[in-house]
């Protein structure tokens, strides 16, 4: 029995993290069974939001395999909940309740799959949906362009065969010598 619940709680925190573009990773403390209640009340003014309180082991489980964030294990310590989003309009009205909770402590929130923190969330808002996420994307591709370059990249043989060839060049510049 307890192995089937584990399965369904897996399977539930995987497809929450599929199912929605913005994903707000946050610290409750000392929550009662009001805090919960208002917090649900509130947010189910929204229609596309949602709020799964997730055991840490299983959250880490999750985000190591979620879009290949190999260093997230970190972020869950003590007790945590996610709040999904899939509309880019109530971004706002959901960072500005977050901040207005004392009892909830912002992680970081997953955006589109990108891992953002509290500051790319502020200029997000600050700016036009459009033109922040195009920046971002401009980012990740100079980012990508260097990684490839960096790591894919083995100058050491270049430089063997420029030296073999200089080598070349002096072994045949000094067979001319002796033959003259």
């Amino acid at each position: 029995m307890i192995n089937h619940k584990k399965k369904i709680n897996k399977i539930k925190t995987e497809s929450f993290l599929t199912d929605f573009p913005i994903i707000f990773l946050l610290q409750h403390h000392n929550f009662t069974i009001k805090d919960w209640f208002d917090l649900r009340l509130k947010l189910k003014e929204i229609k596309n939001v949602e709020i799964l309180n997730v055991k840490n082991s299983l959250l880490k489980k999750n985000l190591l395999t979620f879009d290949n964030h190999k260093n997230l294990e970190f972020l869950c310590q003590g007790p945590n909940l996610i709040i999904g989003c899939k509309d880019e309009n109530d971004f706002k009205f959901i960072w500005n309740f977050l901040n207005s909770q004392s009892k909830l402590q912002f992680i970081s929130c997953f955006y589109k799959k990108k891992l953002w923190n509290h500051l790319d969330i502020e200029i997000y808002l600050k700016t036009t949906f459009y033109i922040y996420s195009e920046f971002l994307q401009i980012l990740d591709k100079k980012t990508n362009l260097y990684h490839t370059l960096q790591y894919k990249l083995n100058i050491n043989p270049l430089f063997l065969i420029k030296s073999n060839q200089i080598q070349i060049l002096e072994h045949l510049k000094h067979q001319l010598e002796i033959s003259f």
